[in-house]
């Protein structure tokens, strides 16, 4: 591999990067310590200005790897092809955004007790790694020592309707916002009337249930969900934008997302503080519950990236 510039490159080019994290990240049973991605960039011939986007698959969670996205990406920049991928696509529609500042309101991931800050008032809690017993005694635990946070809790498709009715006796209901994608069979959502449910990960696949009373909430990635706005069109539900653990440049994008088409919900993009070290410059910055975006994307630091390809 060679280091190189923007420069080296007329209209387009992809650069590879790989960051360690501050603590193991486990997503659908997969661990990694670090994160992986392409930085993809793209001259804009009236501006003569590079445009600079993150696309960062997570194997088990995307369900494909960095080649397949890779030649997704080589397939749309350099064969002038639709993306296949909505990873790809995500770059695409942040270019075509407005570019806007300001700061939006997030919710952060609670990895342990500790994590929890004295002006974080919003938690996203994942639940179902542990025993029914255990997620109850824990949950039931947080709630008595933080009588002041809102709670979003996360499933993660892991528990039975007798299961999920059981754990709601434990719950304060005016703490609770909702929680996603609870039940092994989503379909089995129709039995649910008293229970605030959100869709995640069986968006793709359910969308229908978005007509339910008790499904409240979209948690749109635009990384997976590449009609994600055909969604907020056709259901009145809330949307929340969610990350799938990108850098400061990705999550500027998707926060450009955000306040274009979701202003004022509260999204899930507190997950910088996951990364050790970052191929931009300035980083994000997190102020409580709230995320400081400016209106120009991060710089992209070419001494930590490498080129792969471009023309």
């Amino acid at each position: 591999m060679q280091l190189s510039t923007p420069h080296r490159c007329h209209a387009w080019s992809v650069w590879s990067y790989r960051l360690r994290l501050h603590k193991p990240l486990a997503v659908l049973g997969h661990h990694t310590t670090h994160r992986e991605g392409w930085i993809v960039g793209r001259r804009d011939p009236l501006s003569n200005q590079w445009n600079y986007g993150e696309v960062a698959p997570l194997p088990s969670f995307h369900g494909m790897s960095m080649d397949t996205v890779y030649a997704d990406i080589i397939r749309v920049f350099k064969d002038g092809r639709p993306p296949e991928t909505a990873l790809v696509q995500t770059v695409l529609d942040i270019w075509n955004c407005p570019k806007n500042s300001g700061s939006l309101r997030i919710n952060t991931l609670l990895d342990s007790v500790e994590d929890i800050g004295g002006g974080t008032p919003i938690i996203k809690l994942k639940l179902g790694r542990h025993t029914l017993s255990e997620d109850m005694n824990r949950f039931g635990h947080l709630q008595k020592i933080h009588p002041n946070i809102i709670w979003r809790l996360d499933c993660n498709k892991q528990w039975t309707l007798e299961d999920l009715h059981q754990f709601w006796t434990i719950c304060d209901p005016s703490r609770i916002e909702y929680i996603e994608d609870p039940l092994r069979d989503p379909y089995q959502m129709i039995h649910v009337s008293d229970i605030p449910l959100a869709l995640d990960e069986s968006l793709s696949d359910y969308t229908e249930l978005l007509d339910l009373k008790s499904v409240v909430a979209a948690i749109i990635k635009p990384t997976l969900h590449k009609n994600w706005q055909n969604i907020l069109e056709r259901y009145a539900v809330r949307g929340v934008i969610s990350s799938t653990f990108e850098g400061s440049l990705g999550i500027w994008g998707l926060a450009q997302l955000a306040m274009q088409h979701l202003n004022g919900e509260t999204h899930g993009l507190g997950t910088l503080d996951w990364f050790a070290e970052e191929c931009v410059q300035p980083t994000l910055t997190e102020d409580n519950d709230r995320l400081r975006i400016p209106k120009d994307p991060p710089n992209v630091k070419f001494s930590q990236i490498q080129w792969e390809d471009g023309v």
